[in-house]
């Protein structure tokens, strides 16, 4: 039996054809990747995006030639894949290279390895650590020279390639990399407290007084907000839309950073008599703030960071180091002694445990990973952050550490000494490992950043003040 195949009428055969003709012209789609994050530090995370590939074929992803993450594309051809940089990926520009195993298809993206210190004491923990720092280590560390320097004072915080610090001409921006000035702003800031910078915009406190928030790009207010009180000596901390701070005359303020100029707080609380001469400490919605009256008494407080009303307060000698916290314990020092307090607590708060007093008095702390640093004069101290237990103490020089706090990164503690210099400690056991002496005379309040590889710190002499920079060579 003869099998015939069934007709196609003449308008069916040209839909065809004309299709056919439609998908040859239509040229194959071009093979690329995009990264949803092309900039951050060591173990951040970014998603590549790839199109143009094989159908359903399978996708190597690699960073610098050594594969990290496999993909598989769709039926288009397209695929996306979280993946994290490298630990040990150093300061720089890094390939990020996507390539189908069946079509031998690939394209490059590039991702640029760079860190961030956004404020006085790095984080709104209070830490002084920067837990991405992989270029210096107890090793090298000794190795440093002096890449270049110039005229400024206070602490420096780095952000973008940027660093920004307090000059003669008021708040300015340097290039990291060269301390080639950027801009000026005009607006004078405390000399002791640095700045923080968040989402292209930096909070300051003016030296006349009050919040100001600044263009970090092109150094333009954008916003002032009134304060009672001068903001000496305390850095703002940025958290979930908010900038909170201190003032001399005992208020504490929470701005929005989204605001008109001039800005209004969301809210206020006024403390006086005491002083808030250090950086208050946010951590999930609450904000943490010491306080002394002279050297009569002290209290640490916890505030609804939405609100402003208190949660809990523990009262007791003055406090005069900011709070640190740490999982679910705060610390501050009062006098001697360093308390530990539960983040969850209610007035009178008890603390969990105090350190061993001394019969001199803490001027700075910071921490993290367990480990308290504090310093009381002429020593450099570390505690264990769990009992209190005294881990090391050192005494790094004739003359004792600013009031700046210690900066922590990669096993490296750095301090500048009240004489100007830098102080290099190792951070597990104490060991001096190096002093690199400066032509400064006095460190003022400086507290050093610590980013890729760069320590940054101020010092004065009888030629005003400078800024450092030191780096490996070579």
């Amino acid at each position: 039996m003869a099998i015939h195949a069934p007709r196609r009428s003449a308008a069916t055969l040209l839909a065809a054809s004309m299709l056919f003709v439609l998908l040859a012209a239509t040229p194959a789609l071009a093979t690329g990747i995009r990264l949803s994050r092309s900039i951050g530090p060591p173990t951040s995370t970014t998603t590549v995006s790839g199109a143009g590939f094989g159908a359903n074929e399978g996708v190597d992803v690699t960073f610098d030639g050594t594969r990290i993450a496999r993909a598989t594309a769709d039926g288009s051809g397209a695929f996306s894949k979280k993946i994290a940089v490298p630990a040990s990926a150093l300061p720089g520009d890094h390939e990020v290279k996507a390539t189908g195993r069946s079509s031998g298809s690939f394209a490059t993206a590039t991702f640029l390895v760079r860190t961030d210190w956004p404020r006085g004491e790095y984080d709104a923990l209070n830490s002084g650590l920067n837990p991405y720092e992989n270029v210096l280590t107890t090793s090298d560390v000794t190795g440093l020279t002096e890449d270049w320097f110039t005229g400024a004072s206070g602490s420096p915080v780095v952000v973008g390639g940027l660093v920004y610090v307090n000059t003669a001409t008021g708040l300015s921006a340097f290039d990291e990399a060269t301390g080639t000035l950027q801009w000026e702003s005009g607006v004078q800031t405390d000399g002791y407290a640095a700045p923080e910078v968040s989402k292209g915009v930096i909070y300051a406190g003016g030296a006349a007084g009050g919040l100001v928030a600044i263009d970090a790009r092109t150094g333009v207010v954008g916003w002032t907000g009134g304060t009672i009180g001068l903001i000496t000596s305390a850095s703002p901390v940025v958290w979930g839309g908010s900038v909170f701070v201190g003032t001399s005359s005992g208020h504490v303020y929470g701005f929005p950073t989204a605001c008109a100029d001039p800005c209004a707080p969301t809210w206020v609380v006024d403390l006086s008599p005491a002083d808030i001469l250090s950086n208050p400490a946010v951590q999930d919605g609450v904000v943490y703030v010491t306080t002394h009256k002279g050297y009569t008494y002290g209290y640490v407080y916890a505030f609804d960071a939405a609100t402003g009303n208190e949660i809990w307060n523990a009262y007791g000698d003055p406090v005069g180091t900011p709070p640190v916290v740490m999982g679910t314990t705060v610390y501050a020092a009062r006098g001697g002694q360093i308390f530990a307090y539960p983040t969850s607590c209610s007035t009178p708060c008890a603390p969990l445990w105090s350190t061993k007093p001394l019969n001199a008095g803490f001027r700075t702390l910071s921490g993290a990973n367990g480990v308290l640093y504090g310093w009381t004069d002429p020593s450099l101290r570390a505690y264990d952050a769990t009992t209190g237990d005294q881990l090391w103490s050192a005494s790094p020089g004739s003359a004792g550490i600013a009031p700046g706090a210690p900066a922590a990164a990669n096993g490296v503690l750095y301090a500048v000494s009240e004489e100007g210099d830098l102080r290099v400690l190792d951070a597990t056991t104490g060991q001096v490992l190096i002093t690199y002496d400066t032509a400064d005379t006095s460190a003022g309040r400086s507290a050093p950043a610590v980013v890729d590889g760069t320590v940054f710190f101020t010092g004065y002499n009888a030629q005003g003040s400078t800024l450092h920079a030191y780096r490996l060579t070579g």
